[in-house]
């Protein structure tokens, strides 16, 4: 008869198995290659898991199964490889959570009790809770010490007071957690004063925070939300920005405009991104009026340029209706690469025009007018480019003038920059140059 040893892995579920010496050390592996597990290709992560099946195996353990009457039976090595995969994937899904309405209670319970416990969860998605159910929650969320990402999802929430209680309860819960670094929160109407008033204490209490989204369903509506007469002499929205502007943790930043019955000016946002060391992309949901749209956009053209590139989420509002002053914004300000807010549903992509200026910033068209940049990074920054974008985005460059040309190392003949005739015999020129620096990198490699 063959007896488990302290070194050996019972493959079983239950909690014998959780508790004994073998399975516990088996787990510490597992976890501590996690990370490196997920963040690699699925072809190559059989090396890591042979790996730990190997370490198991050089401290005398074997991994073994149950076959009844008190007899264990070792596996085979091809077995426990594949019972080692599943482990992995099952602790890569535990990374990762999301919690319905429609849950049992005894379900929530179960949730609640991992939250309080477990060291690996790192992301929380919660969708609409009855009352009951959601203050479980948030008593586990004051206990967990793991959670990194969070979102809160109560789009579906009937009740506009409810929904404010339950936004205030949770950034009160959350604003001292040692390790959250990004909150999502999703409402059903604008933010009213308990909420903000919730928001600006998580902002201005938590150490850790560094993505902050606050969507509201009024904000993604394709009709122009007129501002609201507040009921309170308190100014919520320049009271928010001065606390953001306090804030140097923040890195990503999504908020709407209408902040209890105020309104957010997108010219007096983008100067306060403009001036933050830290944010390194933002984005300001619900658009004004059109005219009053254009002239903030003007204003934000005028401005000088940013010394930290940003990463402007734009709202698909904004992006059709303005489209013309977005352009002039992106022509004078390369350093700002735009992209669909990602709050939005209704626009996944962006006009043409503008699409081909997103396309433009991020073949580098920043990094070409920097005039201390090393010559010798640019054809491989540009054989980078032709791999992510459209190839006609780098030759546009070329139709700026022999400054852009030769500072990618393209000989212009004279002053004229390249045509659009000749669009084929630069294109085999460039796939030359690359093949010829593929080469020389090889013969380097090999010496």
């Amino acid at each position: 008869m063959t007896l488990p040893t302290r070194n050996d892995v019972m493959a079983t579920r239950g909690l014998c198995a959780n508790q004994h010496p073998g399975n516990q050390y088996f787990t510490q592996l597992v976890r501590d290659r996690l990370d490196e597990y997920i963040n690699t290709n699925r072809r190559a992560r059989r090396p890591i898991i042979e790996a730990i099946v190997s370490r198991v195996q050089a401290t005398g353990g074997r991994f073994l199964r149950y076959v009844g009457n008190g007899d264990w039976l070792e596996i085979t090595n091809k077995d426990a490889v594949s019972k080692t995969s599943h482990y992995f994937r099952d602790e890569a899904r535990r990374l990762r959570t999301s919690c319905f309405s429609n849950w049992p209670n005894w379900k929530v319970d179960q949730l609640c009790s991992t939250l309080r416990a477990t060291s690996t969860m790192k992301d929380l998605d919660i969708k609409f809770f009855g009352r009951t159910n959601f203050e479980k929650l948030i008593r586990a969320l004051m206990e967990n010490q793991s959670l990194e990402k969070l979102t809160m999802n109560l789009t579906r929430c009937q009740d506009s007071p409810t929904a404010e209680a339950m936004v205030s309860t949770l950034c009160l819960a959350i604003s001292s957690h040692p390790e959250l670094a990004s909150v999502t929160i999703l409402v059903p109407e604008s933010l009213g004063e308990v909420s903000t008033t919730a928001i600006i204490d998580l902002i201005r209490g938590s150490s850790t925070l560094q993505e902050l989204r606050v969507v509201d369903s009024t904000s993604l509506s394709t009709a122009v939300a007129p501002a609201t007469t507040p009921q309170h002499n308190r100014d919520y929205a320049s009271e928010l920005m001065q606390v953001l502007g306090e804030n140097r943790h923040l890195k990503i930043l999504a908020i709407p405009r209408n902040i209890a019955g105020g309104l957010i000016r997108f010219s007096d946002f983008m100067n306060f991104i403009w001036n933050h060391p830290r944010i390194e992309s933002a984005s300001l949901l619900g658009m004004d009026e059109k005219e009053t749209a254009e002239a903030d956009l003007k204003e934000v053209t005028a401005f000088s340029h940013r010394i930290v590139p940003l990463v402007w989420e734009i709202d698909s509002k904004m992006a059709n209706r303005c489209q013309e002053s977005v352009c002039q914004l992106l022509e004078a300000h390369p350093e700002i690469l735009i992209k669909p807010a990602r709050t939005t549903p209704f626009c996944n992509t962006l006009p043409p025009r503008l699409q081909l200026l997103a396309d433009f910033h991020r073949g580098g068209r920043y990094l070409l007018q920097q005039p201390d940049l090393l010559l010798s990074v640019w054809p491989h920054n540009v054989m980078i480019a032709e791999r992510v974008v459209n190839p006609d985005v780098i030759f546009e460059f070329l139709k700026q003038g022999p400054f852009f040309a030769g500072r990618m190392g393209v000989e212009v003949q004279g002053s004229e920059p390249p045509s659009p005739q000749n669009k084929k015999e630069f294109d085999n020129s460039r796939k030359r140059k690359s093949d010829e620096m593929v080469n020389a990198d090889l013969a380097d490699a090999m010496d």
